[in-house]
């Protein structure tokens, strides 16, 4: 093997291994999850199975040191297998779909997880609200908060709480699919550059969704808005999901005029920076755009790819 191949695949095996350490690090821990994903589905692709093998078992061993079995254990299943199934499926070129269903399949049994003990989490709310609050009591001196600075802090964090335990789904849903997604994405990105050959997407700006998915949109809005209790909250958690899918085919909508303008890429990055940092606002103004491109095909995806268009 050439030098240089020895050298980037000590930089592949090298992010799998900061993946596994970094797995107890708040936030750092995704950016990290998602580089593995891109390296384990390269070194798949591209270098011997002795070699994917060996650094697979000393990341695990390291999270396991680290931060113990039950972190190791979620390093195996949120990294390890979905990036090496995703490899095999690449490897065998499957179709890009085949390669994300596969990457997807080991974030059901989470996913799963989530469901069942979902009144058990919501149930615990007032128990992580009461200790977060401990918290900040004991942190308000070093923080400089007067009294009614602490009473509107305590009730936006009582807010966010409830809500993100009521979300829960619907928010790990969005955030295991946008995962294998761009571990996807990112793996065609720098495939070539390690000599990794990967079933490629058609590009970005030429996506479309389908009007089929106004169907699940139609019953979300209705069992947020009449449904029960329990059916309630299924819509809201169906909701949290489609808003951030249309959102992802706003983006989409909005890059194709990006470069029918020639708008350079490093312009576009800063606009898609902004937009990151006016999420808020952003977000349902995107997923507006998918979904009203659903419906009128503004761009004429079908005439410029000779078919429907869609993507899902």
């Amino acid at each position: 093997m050439l030098k240089t191949d020895w050298a980037k695949l000590w930089l592949l095996c090298i992010i799998v291994a900061l993946s596994s350490a970094a797995m107890g690090l708040l936030f750092l821990n995704a950016l990290f999850m998602l580089l593995a994903l891109v390296a384990l589905i390269t070194l798949t692709v591209r270098y011997p199975i002795i070699y994917l093998a060996a650094i697979s078992l000393f990341s695990a061993i390291i999270s396991m040191v680290i931060y113990g079995s039950p972190v190791g254990v979620l390093f195996l299943g949120m990294v390890l297998i979905p990036g090496i199934l995703m490899g095999y499926k690449a490897k065998t070129f499957s179709s890009p779909l085949g390669i994300f269903s596969w990457g997807m399949a080991p974030f059901l049994l989470p996913l799963a997880l989530i469901m069942v003990l979902y009144p058990q989490l919501t149930a615990e709310a007032p128990i992580i609200i009461a200790e977060m609050r401990r918290m900040i009591l004991g942190s308000s001196g070093t923080l400089g908060l007067n009294a009614q600075q602490q009473q509107l802090l305590f009730a936006s964090l009582e807010t966010t709480v409830n809500w993100m335990l009521r979300l829960a789904p619907g928010i790990f849903l969005t955030i295991f699919m946008m995962l294998v997604l761009f571990a996807l994405l990112g793996a065609m990105l720098v495939g070539p550059y390690f000599g990794a050959i990967i079933p490629r997407l058609k590009p970005l700006f030429l996506w479309k969704i389908s009007e089929l998915w106004l169907l699940p949109l139609g019953f979300a809005l209705f069992a947020t808005l009449l449904g029960g209790h329990w059916l309630k909250i299924t819509g809201e958690n169906i909701l949290v999901f489609l808003v951030h899918l249309y959102a992802f085919f706003g983006i989409c909508f909005v890059d194709f005029y990006f470069k029918k303008l020639r708008i350079s890429l490093p312009i576009r990055l800063i606009i898609y920076l902004f937009v990151m940092f006016a999420m808020v606002v952003a977000l349902p103004i995107l997923a507006l755009m998918g979904l009203v491109d659903s419906r009128f095909d503004f761009r004429k995806i079908s005439h410029l790819t000779g078919s429907s268009g869609n993507i899902i």
